[in-house]
């Protein structure tokens, strides 16, 4: 049996199996659980990319993409949750879908983007703020059958010259930390995850790996 045949013979399976739970006495239950497997059989698989901060994730993503938005840099750069569908933005200078943690949702540009990188506190004030960030490509094969998902990375620093970024220091963990802990729930939550590792594994890797494993 090819693929197709199974997805429509699911998808049918599934439609029945709603029909019947909405007449019965389980659909409060169960109503939902069905709706959301309906609209995930046909839905891109998802692969996050997920590892130590400039461990290459971003550059692997544009690669593979064919495109230059995945932000990328000799230091720490990717401080969102960075996701790329398939699909054609209403504005065509603004593909980025910016979701903000209040609720509050902007088109943006690639400008904005470049504003988000580097730990200034201006970029860090701007970062704290979003969610994540939605990239809409058309006429991208790659994105036809995947979404990917390009996480902040773990084990941050500030810098390497210690006190020059000291007055960044709370504001860039607290913003780490929130985006860590929203990068283990995206890799838990994907379909599949690469994890990158910089030239050695270290302790910060086994702890990531094992809270995946955990959750």
């Amino acid at each position: 049996m090819e693929e197709n045949q199974i997805i429509e013979k699911t998808q049918v399976l599934l439609d029945d199996f709603a029909t019947y739970i909405g007449n019965s006495v389980w659909r409060e239950k169960y109503g939902m659980g069905l709706k959301n497997l309906q609209q995930e059989l046909n839905a891109p698989c998802v692969l996050a990319f997920a590892g130590k901060v400039k461990a290459g994730k971003s550059f692997l993503v544009n690669a593979l993409l064919g495109v230059d938005l995945a932000m990328t840099g000799t230091t720490e750069t990717t401080a969102t949750i960075n996701i790329f569908k398939y699909g054609t933005p209403p504005y065509k200078d603004k593909p980025i879908l910016c979701q903000y943690i209040d609720g509050r949702k902007e088109w943006k540009d690639k400008a904005f983007l470049d504003s988000l990188q580097g730990t200034s506190e201006e970029s860090l004030a701007q970062t704290a703020q979003i969610d994540r960030l939605i990239f809409y490509i058309d006429n991208n094969p790659v994105l036809s059958d995947i979404t990917l998902v390009d996480t902040p990375g773990i084990g941050a620093e500030v810098g390497e010259d210690g006190d020059s970024h000291q007055v960044h220091t709370d504001a860039y963990f607290k913003l780490r930390n929130r985006h860590q802990q929203e990068t283990v729930n995206l890799s838990s939550s994907a379909d599949a995850m690469i994890y990158l590792f910089n030239t050695v594994p270290t302790e910060t890797d086994k702890a990531f790996l094992d809270a995946l494993y955990e959750g």
